[in-house]
């Protein structure tokens, strides 16, 4: 039986939030609520470090000296931007002094997270795959698909899901790199995910999801010494997919691809 204390309180609400920040088609999201829950308590409880402090640093300067730079040589400024970004340094940060702090009580709590929110992308992905297959492209007044055929899932915007999956598409593929443990399974989790990132038809997503891969590879070749190793070359192949598909995705031809989709699902 889970003992309830602070700590385990703390622990349970941040995987709701993990899991609920996969889930965002109105405002404020549930993830929003309950980040407003959680804070007030990580606040009171979390515990910084020296080390904190320079990883902020280091964050910030490189952005300030941009602002400053920006604003010198091109005479822009916008402090709405300015004010974002150090938000999101700020919660960078304190997030990771979070996770260093739960990781006394949970010493897999990245794997726990990651785990969270591949089972919410798998979440979207699924209820995308229903509504190409049923046609149905609106599910309780959300768009699952949206411009065409692109996925939108629980989201707003399709470039937003695209994102999303790539993270989740990046964990499976570096577990599928470290072991072959429950291989077939983490094929088939990576294919899935990889789905989902091309269906969202967002070239952003798909530039960082092959910028990501190919770090993981190059990573992994250098550290095993093993640039041919097989699945050095299966990703090679997908890698130069993704760079193709990125290449000939203009809107054109995704509205084109889209036309025929659909007249196959319906038909």
């Amino acid at each position: 039986m889970v003992k309830l204390n602070s700590r385990t309180i703390q622990y349970y609400l941040l995987i709701l939030y993990t899991f609920f920040s996969g889930v965002v088609f109105f405002e404020p999201s549930v993830g929003d609520i309950l980040f407003i829950v959680l804070l007030p308590i990580l606040i009171i409880h979390v515990k910084f470090k020296k080390t904190e402090f320079s990883l902020l640093a280091l964050l910030l300067v490189p952005a300030l000296f941009s602002f400053f730079w920006g604003f010198v040589k091109f005479g822009f400024l916008n402090f709405k931007f300015v004010f974002i970004d150090i938000y999101l340094f700020l919660l960078f940060v304190f997030f990771k002094v979070c996770l260093d702090n739960f990781y006394e009580y949970d010493r897999n709590i990245i794997d726990t997270l990651m785990k969270t929110w591949l089972a919410v992308a798998y979440l979207n992905v699924f209820t995308g795959l229903f509504s190409y297959a049923t046609g149905r492209f609106n599910i309780m007044g959300q768009s699952i698909v949206g411009f065409g055929i692109r996925l939108i899932g629980f989201f707003k915007d399709p470039n937003v899901f695209g994102p999303f999956a790539c993270v989740c598409g990046l964990y499976v593929f570096e577990k599928f790199y470290q072991s072959s443990k429950n291989l077939i399974f983490t094929i088939f989790n990576f294919g899935f995910m990889s789905l989902g990132v091309f269906l969202s038809f967002s070239r952003a997503a798909w530039l960082n999801y092959f910028a990501g891969l190919l770090f993981i590879v190059l990573v992994y070749s250098f550290k095993n010494k093993n640039m041919y190793k097989w699945r050095t070359l299966l990703l090679v192949f997908l890698l130069v997919f993704f760079m193709v598909m990125l290449i000939f995705s203009d809107i054109p031809y995704q509205e084109s691809v889209s036309k025929s989709f659909l007249k196959v699902v319906w038909e």
